[in-house]
């Protein structure tokens, strides 16, 4: 007889169900604004989609946390103000968001003016390919997200800070505000709430991109988007962030109304056929 391996019951314990599947943001995240794919945009602010990852990632996440902390004792140690962390930024007729790390003031050579602070982590391997070839052409999304803060902020540099997780050694960047890539992320996020078709898809099923992205299934597969309100066709955008419902005649439904749905639900022809 087979001997059965022997689980690992702490293991089993802490990390339970290995895929966490999270409730979605109330609104377009500035963090992504910069993606190549509009029409995963356009999926992810109606909901059509349920994003999930594993609790290894969800920690890779925390990871980043901890690293603001560290930075903040860091700059008061030295000297340099840190305030205004997690304030929120709005666009897109108010149906785009973001939190900031930051606003800095002190920093050396720029004592008086006030800078964003954005700071991230990385391997080894990603943290050698930022220093040899800078912010935009490694990460372009948080580049854009960057650009986009510093644009609705009225702020002309970021003192970005990235963490090794291999050794813990830092750069500290100083980045110029980019006017034209600020511009044309205003016209995605002013754009993207109020189409009422998707965009194209930008590749094929096979496409790299498209292989790792979380909407691929509705995109690609023709599964049926997530049931909720925004994904109805009575669903309506108030402006303000708000969304209402024509068929109950609401013009500001509450994120959990907008969640669970109703009995009356017909989907949005924009996402397939019923």
């Amino acid at each position: 007889m087979a001997i059965l391996p022997k689980r690992d019951l702490i293991q089993l314990l802490i990390e339970g169900d290995k895929i966490v599947k999270h409730r979605p943001r109330s609104y377009l995240g500035y963090s992504g604004m910069a993606s190549a794919c509009a029409r995963s945009l356009k999926y992810s602010l109606h909901w059509a989609f349920i994003s999930s990852y594993e609790r290894r990632v969800e920690r890779i996440f925390k990871r980043g946390d901890y690293e603001e902390t560290v930075l903040a004792d860091d700059f008061k140690r030295v000297g340099i103000t840190l305030f205004d962390d997690q304030l929120e930024v709005v666009g897109g007729h108010g149906y785009a968001k973001g939190h900031i790390d930051g606003k800095l003031l002190g920093v050396p050579g720029y004592e008086i003016e006030v800078l964003l602070f954005e700071a991230k982590t990385m391997n080894d391997k990603r943290f050698k390919e930022y220093i040899k070839n800078g912010l935009q052409s490694t990460n372009p999304v948080y580049y854009g997200q960057i650009m986009s803060y510093m644009g609705k902020l009225g702020l002309e540099r970021t003192l970005y800070v990235v963490a090794n997780k291999n050794d813990e050694n830092r750069s500290y960047k100083i980045i110029d505000f980019d006017a034209d890539e600020y511009n044309r992320l205003e016209d995605v996020a002013n754009t993207i709430p109020l189409m009422d078709e998707l965009p194209e898809k930008i590749g094929g099923k096979t496409w790299h991109a498209c292989k790792y992205c979380d909407a691929r299934q509705v995109c690609h597969y023709n599964a049926k988007p997530r049931k909720t309100c925004r994904t109805c066709c009575f669903v309506t955008l108030e402006g303000d962030g708000k969304w209402g419902c024509s068929h109950i005649d609401s013009d500001n439904l509450s994120y959990d109304e907008q969640l669970n749905g109703c009995d009356e639900y017909v989907l949005d022809g924009m996402f397939g056929v019923q």
